[in-house]
């Protein structure tokens, strides 16, 4: 049997890549979201059957869109992207100098419902504040940054406070990264990455 008039092989071929890619995604939300229903079969035990399927998406998404060219992603459907996609793709696009992509990726990620346990909000809030930075808008990455501060989602104040220290500290403010230090160790005052933001601030301090 031919191939259909409008898909020759080497469409096929280029489109492989994508389908994984959504393949691997959409069934693992279906399995997440089947186990968790009580007539499911799967029920019994799920939660750690959840952990272990939404791990699998995470890293498998991960790898894939990692390593496929920008001209293949360009062609992905972003509405039938899940949020992880959203953000590993972002990723890609950065690092290849794409940052208006990157963002705007990005962007439409953390302006979702930020469900996915695995997509380690705190560290994709600090990416996006750094490529605005990193694209000349550091005043809007400062800005975002204090919005998420006062108005967290999915994630704690006390990790915003360290973002913004992370921040500034980045900024060469260091005044202002010392006030947030401050009130991340107030707030979460064993957290060992305020202990690595003071040494930051106070090399000869931490080494005492």
């Amino acid at each position: 049997m031919g191939l259909p008039k409008d898909l020759n092989q080497s469409e096929m071929d280029a489109n492989a890549p994508i389908r994984a890619i959504q393949y691997v995604d959409t069934l693992t939300r279906r399995l997440t979201d089947e186990e968790q229903s009580e007539d499911s079969p799967f029920y019994e035990g799920s939660q750690h059957f959840s952990s272990s399927a939404q791990k699998m998406r995470a890293m498998v998404a991960s790898q894939i869109i990692q390593g496929l060219p920008l001209d293949v992603l360009d062609k992905l459907i972003l509405c039938q992207c899940s949020p992880l996609m959203l953000a590993e793709m972002a990723a890609a696009y950065q690092k290849e100098g794409e940052s208006d992509t990157a963002l705007t990726l990005l962007k439409r990620m953390l302006d979702g419902d930020r469900e996915d346990p695995f997509l380690l909000i705190d560290y994709w809030i600090a990416r996006y504040a750094e490529w605005l930075a990193d694209a000349g808008s550091q005043d809007e990455g400062e800005r975002f940054l204090l919005d998420e501060y006062k108005n967290p989602r999915k994630i704690e104040g006390w990790q915003v406070a360290q973002k913004l220290a992370a921040f500034h500290i980045d900024q060469g403010n260091l005044e202002k990264a010392e006030d947030w230090v401050k009130i991340a160790t107030k707030d979460k005052p064993d957290n060992p990455f305020n202990h690595y933001l003071r040494g930051l601030l106070r090399p000869g301090d931490e080494q005492q």
